[in-house]
């Protein structure tokens, strides 16, 4: 989870990002939102990596929060990477859920 309440102020909510594409995208939605936010970037140097951070005050909390889920789901990866892996899967899981109906209609 990449969201916290600031340590320094309770009454904000901290959102950080590790991507330049992720905080890019965070902050036009942020944008097209109207919330209002404090940006603080720290630059990748020698033994870190690049940050950049939102403070967002908690009053605006779901709507960040929204924001941020879509930024994440914009950006994750599918669970079954593979294109034949996944639809197999499915195919096995539909043979076992009708298979699982028959056995309960021939039962009674």
């Amino acid at each position: 989870m990449n969201y916290y309440e600031h340590p320094g102020d309770n009454r904000y909510y901290v959102f950080e990002y590790r991507s330049v594409e992720k905080s890019m995208n965070f902050e036009e939605l942020l944008e097209e939102y109207v919330i209002e936010y404090e940006k603080l970037v720290e630059p990748e140097t020698e033994g870190t990596i690049w940050m950049c951070k939102y403070a967002i005050s908690k009053s605006r909390f779901k709507d960040a929060l929204r924001a941020h889920n879509l930024t994440e789901s914009k950006y994750r990866n599918p669970m079954i990477g593979n294109k034949y892996a996944r639809y197999g899967f499915v195919i096995f899981m539909f043979s076992l859920i009708s298979l699982a109906f028959i056995g309960y209609l021939k039962s009674k």
